[in-house]
């Protein structure tokens, strides 16, 4: 299923239960919301359920298929668990910390509810679409598709398929059936994307002109370091520390040195001791990341050049520079790759959504809650 992008919370407080919850998605209109609570008298009212807005448990209706309100809830329950765990410990354990929390799964809720359903019908629409169109895929292909995911998804273990099929209350012809509808979704989008032509410089140009403010950067520069603890040793050999930083320096600007080996050697970061060593980002006056005696050191680095020793507190650092970015707005040229990206990606939600309005149009559908309206169309 396709899912338009939107300013959406991963929720579903209408159609679905955690657990650990004492919300009842099926509760009649009126009913309680709230979570545990030794206040059993705090009562909020369950408007956002809706369920007078279903027909007969039918969310919605596209041409001659039914979304039902158990489809719906399906699609909904895992992002709906996931959230109202995210908002455990939010809210006080008072009538007003339950009302608060229950106001927020409405409205979280209502927006999950109608880009789900929204995108369900879109499903259908394009489904329908390719098949009206005497489009298909060779059995070979879908029989492939099939055990490709018992392998992938499944790890290639058929119990743990058959245990996916019962738990969500499939038989195995709904399973490659979803499969082969979703391999169509995909489909269409690709073909329907390639009809976008390339981006023009000119049009990168002006829309780097009229964004310019969100290329603006600080000054920054990228480096690795290599941190010494002096205070194991500083007590019996105060000069032995500091022999050893001169040392890794000497080494670190011989021609072809490696600093991420040296790091790995010598550093008592145990970070830069991963077979990963990482580079650190830092920018001018943020105190928050590096004080001000090591930023003096690291901004006068430019790219390849390695610091002296820097002693701060009992640690001695030594960086070598990666990365030196002056403050002021990035030259079109080395952004004009991610203008490009963003230009192209506009276009093909453009050229889908104006397909999709076509398809709407020419099909029968009926909306028993969420009309389109909800979702801004």
């Amino acid at each position: 299923m396709i899912l338009r992008k939107g300013n959406i919370f991963w929720i579903a407080a209408l159609f679905g239960v955690s657990s650990a919850t004492a919300i009842a998605a099926d509760a009649p209109a009126g009913a309680s919301v709230a979570p545990a609570s030794a206040d059993d008298s705090a009562s909020v009212s369950s408007a956002g359920l809706r369920q007078t807005q279903y027909t007969n448990g039918v969310a919605a209706v596209v041409n001659d298929k039914i979304i039902t309100k158990a489809e719906l809830q399906k699609e909904c329950k895992p992002v709906m668990d996931r959230f109202v765990s995210s908002l455990e410990g939010k809210y006080p354990d008072t009538t007003e910390g339950h009302k608060a929390w229950a106001e927020e799964l409405q409205k979280q809720g209502d927006e999950l509810g109608a880009e789900m359903l929204h995108s369900m019908v879109d499903h259908i629409l394009i489904v329908n679409y390719f098949r009206d169109k005497g489009y298909t895929f060779p059995q070979s292909y879908l029989d492939w598709q099939f055990d490709d995911s018992i392998t992938t998804r499944f790890k290639g273990d058929h119990e743990e398929y058959l245990r996916y099929l019962s738990a969500n209350e499939l038989t195995e012809e709904d399973y490659r059936r979803d499969l082969e509808e979703n391999d169509i979704v995909e489909s269409m989008l690709q073909q329907l994307h390639k009809s976008v032509t390339g981006i023009s410089p000119d049009r990168i140009k002006a829309y780097y002109e009229k964004k310019k403010q969100d290329f603006f950067v600080k000054e920054a520069a990228r480096v690795r370091q290599i941190t010494l603890d002096s205070k194991p040793v500083a007590d019996e050999a105060p000069d032995l520390i500091q022999q050893l930083a001169a040392k890794i320096v000497q080494e670190a600007r011989q021609p072809g040195a490696n600093f991420a080996d040296l790091a790995k050697r010598y550093s008592s970061d145990h970070t830069a001791r991963s077979d990963d060593v990482p580079t650190y980002t830092y920018y001018r006056d943020d105190k928050n990341t590096l004080p001000p005696k090591l930023q003096e050191a690291v901004f006068k680095l430019q790219p390849g050049e390695v610091s002296d020793p820097v002693a701060n507190d009992h640690f001695i650092f030594i960086f070598k520079c990666e990365d030196h970015t002056a403050e002021g707005y990035l030259p079109l040229e080395k952004v004009r790759r991610d203008i490009e990206k963003q230009l192209a990606a506009d276009d093909e939600k453009q050229t889908t959504e104006q397909w999709l309005e076509k398809l709407r149009n020419k099909a029968f559908i009926q909306y028993n809650m969420y009309g389109p309206e909800v979702a801004g169309k």
